[in-house]
This record gives structure tokens, C-alpha cells and sequence, in this order.
């Protein structure tokens, strides 16, 4: 190899100065083509980029449209309501768990009670918006929740909206009961 290199190094002016023969480059390319024929390209291999371009566009307005008509509200809800509950301490979860089915046997001490339809109209206002307060409160609070799950003051507000729950339902049975014994006793007198 030593002798090639003198050779080169010797001539090295009548090397960089030549340039090639004119049709130089047609005949390295035609030897080129003989030797490694042009595969043919696939659509994805051709159009692989404009492709994944439609799918993410196309991505983009259904998340859109769904944001826009209100259905990914609710799914975004659900997720939050899930993470919430999944990510809450055990002990929180239990009372949770206890002030729902408290919640759960006032109702169904209330829908025992002897009222009339006046009555029953009137324990649904009594109760109403303070329940959907409550309800919309909790809701923010899981919300808030699912963001800083890590929130002492937010899982305390959270038992403790329960917690208010169940005693407002407690007073609207006291209520009641309180007006139909007045209205037993004033009966009574008559």
C-alpha cells in the first residue's frame, strides 16, 4: 500500500485538477441502478409524514368537538371522580363511606314518614337547595381533590360536607316529625 500512497502524494496536483469526463455521472448512475435496482416505494414510506399529519388533525377536532359539545365534561368528571376516590386514604374513604350510608338511611327515613303532598312539597324545598349546594360543593372538592391529592384540608372539607349532609337531613326529620306531632296534639284538642 506504501507504493500506491507515494504514487498518489506524487501526483496529487494532476488529481485534484482533472475533472471528470463529461457523462461521468449518467454512467455511475446507470452501473449503480444495474447493481442495486430502485426498490419501490410503499404509500406509507411515501406518504408516511402527510399521514400521521390527517391522523393527528384529525385527532385534534374530535377532542374538539367533544370539548365543544359537553360530552367531554363529563367524561373528564368521571376520570377526576375516580382518581379522587382511588387516591383518598383508606380512613377518609371509610368516612366517606359511613356518611353516604347514613345519608342513604335518612332518606329512606324521610320517604317513610306520613306526609302529605303539601308536606312532602315542602321538605323538598326546605331541603333542596341546601342539598345541591352541598352536592356542587363536593364536587368542586373532589375536583380539587384529584389535582392536590395530597391536600389535608380538602379530604377534612370533603368528610365534613358529608358530614353536614347527613345533620340537615337529620333537622329535616326533627322538622317534620316536630309538625306532625303539633298536628296530632292540635288535632287532638279540636
Amino acid at each position: 500500500m506504501t507504493q500506491l500512497e507515494d504514487i498518489i502524494r506524487n501526483n496529487r496536483n494532476a488529481f485534484d485538477e482533472a475533472e471528470p469526463s463529461s457523462g461521468h455521472t449518467e454512467r455511475f448512475r446507470d452501473r449503480l441502478d444495474e447493481a442495486m435496482p430502485i426498490k419501490r416505494e410503499g404509500l406509507w414510506a411515501k406518504y408516511g409524514f402527510e399521514i400521521r399529519l390527517a391522523a393527528g388533525f384529525a385527532v385534534f377536532v374530535t377532542l374538539a368537538v367533544l370539548f365543544y359539545a359537553g360530552t367531554f365534561g363529563s367524561f373528564k368528571n368521571l376520570v377526576f371522580k375516580q382518581l379522587s376516590a382511588a387516591e383518598l386514604p383508606l380512613e377518609v374513604r371509610e368516612m366517606l363511606e359511613y356518611y353516604i350510608v347514613i345519608t342513604d338511611k335518612k332518606v329512606d327515613e324521610i320517604d317513610e314518614l306520613d306526609v302529605t303532598p303539601e308536606e312532602s312539597e315542602k321538605i323538598k324545598t326546605l331541603a333542596g337547595q341546601e342539598m345541591v349546594e352541598l352536592d356542587r360543593y363536593a364536587e368542586q372538592l373532589k375536583e380539587e381533590l384529584a389535582v392536590n391529592h395530597k391536600n389535608e384540608r380538602v379530604k377534612a372539607a370533603l368528610v365534613l360536607n358529608r358530614k353536614k349532609k347527613a345533620e340537615l337531613l337529620d333537622k329535616i326529620i326533627k322538622t317534620v316529625k316536630d309538625e306532625s306531632n303539633s298536628n296530632v296534639n292540635g288535632n287532638g284538642k279540636e
